[in-house]
């Protein structure tokens, strides 16, 4: 159960106001969304653009991605949704 992210993608969606993003467990994908309500206590803004999503994801992805491993490793499952509760 190593949960790698092998790349730096991710996607906003602006209908549900989340960051996708992804890691590898070996050959299996492993999605991970991040809800608006983890975003804005982030950008320490309720109002999001897109840019501002974005950008509050990657200012903080080491410690987003500290917290996907742990709740992985904790229940290894191919999809996450990930709130400001998680955080």
């Amino acid at each position: 159960m190593a949960l790698d992210f092998l790349n730096d993608s991710r996607s906003y969606d602006p209908s549900h106001q989340y960051v996708t993003f992804w890691g590898h467990d070996s050959a299996f994908e492993i999605t991970f969304r991040l809800d608006h309500a983890a975003l804005s206590r982030f950008a320490g803004n309720d109002t999001l653009s897109e840019a501002a999503a974005l950008n509050a994801f990657d200012t903080n992805i080491a410690y987003i991605r500290s917290i996907a491993r742990k709740l992985y490793q904790g229940n290894p499952k191919r999809y996450w949704e990930l709130s400001a509760k998680d955080i």
